[in-house]
């Protein structure tokens, strides 16, 4: 068996007169057997291309849509591609990502592979965010002849870091807001870190109680040495040991707001409450 390509016209005399018919065969066998690897090919190539989740597209050099993946067609709402074939692959995108869109193209166009990520509209109107690659396919001679251009969808991804965006604002907000009552409070607020009780912050009130001294940074004793033998820091060493916060009224404590200064006699009403990570 062999494929073969025949042509069969009639036979005449030099009066006209029929005589028969003359055949002429050619054997295809060859070609024919390229052009079944050809459509096997394709087949097998189209087959890839759909078995693709994301939204595959040929482009023509001009940008214009030459074919689509069924899945492409379904993640774009698309019923009927014909209607979109040909047409400019860029006018689908917004005029704010039109420059992404362009410098894509241009890469591809280059030999390099063009990416990025902008907001789309299905045919149903449906808006989606992409992740998008404009990648160059070659010719037998190492020219650019199309571009292939591959959609992933990360709408829910996009919507996850929106949301995350404005937890992480509100949270700047709302510890703005704690920092300015922390400030403002007339009450002496400090933070005190670890067992050598480091100040990690004073309020306003506090800095004022202390004399304005550079305490920020410093364990407590070394900052306010003269509060070693009042008993405070046994104090905050029961509160660090057993986690229970303490709660002291009308407790006497001598300050000197500076070295040369003369210390001052206060009575203050204390709690110092354990701060757990």
């Amino acid at each position: 068996l062999f494929w073969g390509s025949g042509l069969v016209f009639p036979l005449k005399d030099e009066q006209e007169r029929w005589l028969g018919f003359t055949k002429v065969m050619r054997d295809l066998t060859e070609q024919k057997k390229w052009e079944i690897q050809l459509m096997e090919s394709e087949s097998f190539s189209k087959n890839i291309l759909n078995s693709s989740p994301d939204c595959v597209k040929i482009l023509d050099l001009d940008a214009n849509l030459v074919s689509m993946n069924e899945p492409g067609k379904k993640l774009l709402e698309i019923e009927d591609f014909s209607q979109f074939k040909g047409k400019c692959w860029g006018n689908f995108w917004r005029d704010d990502d039109s420059k992404k869109v362009k410098s894509a193209i241009e890469k591809a166009r280059k030999g390099k592979v063009g990416n990025f990520e902008a907001q789309a509209d299905t045919a149903m109107g449906t808006s989606k965010w992409w992740d998008v690659t404009v990648s160059p396919i070659y010719d037998l001679h190492g020219k650019v002849k199309q571009f292939l251009s591959v959609s992933r969808e990360v709408t829910l991804r996009k919507k996850a870091e929106e949301e995350r965006k404005e937890l992480i604002q509100q949270l700047e907000n709302e510890k703005n807001k704690l920092v300015s009552i922390f400030e403002h409070t007339p009450g002496f607020l400090t933070f005190l870190q670890g067992r050598d009780f480091v100040f990690e912050r004073a309020n306003k009130a506090y800095s004022q109680l202390a004399g304005h001294r550079d305490i920020i940074g410093k364990p407590l004793l070394k900052a306010m040495p003269e509060i070693t033998d009042q008993g405070f820091i046994e104090l905050l060493n029961e509160v660090y040991n057993t986690g229970k916060p303490y709660y002291g009224s009308e407790l006497k404590v001598n300050l000197q707001k500076t070295p040369k200064a003369k210390v001052e006699e206060k009575y203050i009403n204390l709690v110092y409450t354990p701060l757990k990570d």
